[in-house]
């Protein structure tokens, strides 16, 4: 996870037009126009009472920032559902293809750190 921060920190565009070709391409969701992606996401970051570029350097606490292990399930299950519904949909090399590996792998992290947070009692 730490490595997918870091990246989309130094190359946030990247992932600003896969999702956004997701997003394009899904039925009844409306996008603003992709030569816009970049100017409005711009925009976004510079306007810091859009986000949380204000909030304390140091964050919260770290104890406020776990989920609970009920909560990671419920994460873990929602994933699985989403995978279930556009799995029937894959094809090599489509736009569903690359959705269905991230969500793969973010499902993988949430369920290390579900297991993480069984083996310490939290």
């Amino acid at each position: 996870m730490y490595i997918y921060y870091f990246y989309t920190k130094q190359h946030p565009t990247t992932e600003l037009f896969k999702l956004g070709k997701v997003l394009n391409a899904t039925e009844n969701v409306e996008i603003i126009s992709a030569q816009a992606w970049t100017c409005v996401q711009g925009k976004v970051f510079n306007t810091t009472n859009l986000h949380n570029a204000n909030r304390n350097t140091n964050g919260p606490l770290p104890d406020s920032k776990l989920f609970t292990v009920n909560q990671l399930a419920q994460i873990e299950a929602a994933l699985d559902g989403l995978i279930a519904t556009y799995d029937p949909l894959n094809t090599p090399g489509s736009m569903i293809h690359d959705l269905l590996y991230m969500l793969e792998g973010y499902k993988n992290a949430v369920h290390a750190e579900w297991e993480f947070e069984v083996a310490i009692g939290l």
